[in-house]
């Protein structure tokens, strides 16, 4: 995690407020201009687990089906983006 931080000069993870099926969730904070930010940041996996491919190859699948397999997961999460950045603004959505 530490190399990811290393992206977002100046914020520090404060908590972990969750996971999910493909990552976690975190409170991360700064202080800019004598200003203290907090904003939460999704930090995602695909596969999650490390050993998720390895485990697939004993189970059987070929290269090319695990392949799709990680480009299904991928093409979900960028359409649950998709679709909350078109709703994004409406007052009745949180």
């Amino acid at each position: 995690m530490s190399d990811f931080m290393a992206l977002l000069p100046g914020w520090e993870i404060a908590d972990k407020l969750g996971a999910g099926s493909y990552g976690a969730v975190y409170k991360i904070t700064r202080e800019l201009f004598d200003i203290n930010e907090e904003a939460a940041l999704k930090v995602m996996s695909i596969p999650k687990e490390e050993d998720t491919v390895s485990n697939m190859r004993l189970e059987g699948y070929s290269e090319q089906s695990i392949l799709e397999d990680i480009k299904g997961r991928v093409n979900n999460v960028l359409r649950e983006y998709k679709t909350s950045k078109a709703l994004s603004g409406n007052t009745n959505i949180v």
